[in-house]
């Protein structure tokens, strides 16, 4: 390994031992040179290097094993990302969520409308009358939990990967705002309006703007929900 300059010891350490384990020159189940070696490899401290080492311990990258060494981990980003979400995001960032979910849906809806195909509309409608069938049970826990799947499923309609582990990183939260919602909704026993399946419907037309503007509606509700005797909105 080539020798750490002594500017931002503890960032090139870093650097260079993910270099590493991102290049597979430390794939997963291996067991990383120990510190002495290290140290003299990088030629810096042990502590700097310990220091590196905790890094990716934190980040799950790395385990530790007491008596043995360390090895290299199976790396999950959306784990990894599901678990310090929640430590970011508090619960009167309702808006800030929103508008979040907004911005993702809305892009993976525009690449649905152009790469859907017929099953994937039939899964989304049938996910709307499961979860349809649950609000009007009154169940609240099902239907928060199949409102969920719907929305994830739109996602997943997108192709993309990344979307859909953005999603899966934010779920936690993302599912308080809507139990928040629908909790007001089922115990008023308003009546509502369900867009759920207008946007399904306007993806089978491939129309991205009737989509799009079902969707604003639907994630529009979740922050301003109608009580009393007007029709609500259905999260």
């Amino acid at each position: 390994m080539e020798i750490i300059k002594r500017d931002n010891v503890a960032d090139a350490i870093y650097d260079t031992l993910y270099q590493k384990i991102a290049s597979g020159e430390w794939p997963e189940g291996s067991k990383i040179p120990n510190e002495y070696v290290l140290c003299e490899e990088l030629g810096v401290s042990r502590i700097s290097v310990r220091s590196a080492v905790q890094r990716f311990v934190a980040l799950g990258m790395l385990e530790v094993k007491r008596g043995d060494g360390t090895y290299v981990k199976n790396f999950s980003l959306q784990e990894y990302l599901q678990q310090a979400v929640p430590f970011i995001i508090r619960s009167e960032d309702r808006r800030d969520m929103t508008e979040f979910r907004e911005a993702l849906e809305s892009k993976a809806v525009r690449m649905a409308v152009e790469l859907h195909n017929e099953d994937e509309i039939e899964e989304l409608i049938r996910l709307f009358h499961i979860s349809n069938d649950a609000f009007k049970r009154r169940d609240l826990d099902s239907y928060v939990a199949l409102d969920m799947d719907f929305h994830r499923y739109l996602c997943t309609m997108s192709h993309n990967k990344i979307l859909v582990t953005m999603w899966d990183a934010f779920v936690r939260p993302l599912t308080e705002t809507v139990r928040y919602t629908a909790s007001n909704i089922i115990t008023s026993g308003v009546d509502v309006e369900d867009n759920h399946l207008l946007i399904a419907l306007a993806i089978r037309e491939r129309n991205v703007e009737k989509a799009l503007e079902n969707l604003h509606i639907v994630l529009d509700g979740i922050l301003s929900p109608r009580s009393g005797d007007k029709a609500s909105v259905l999260p």
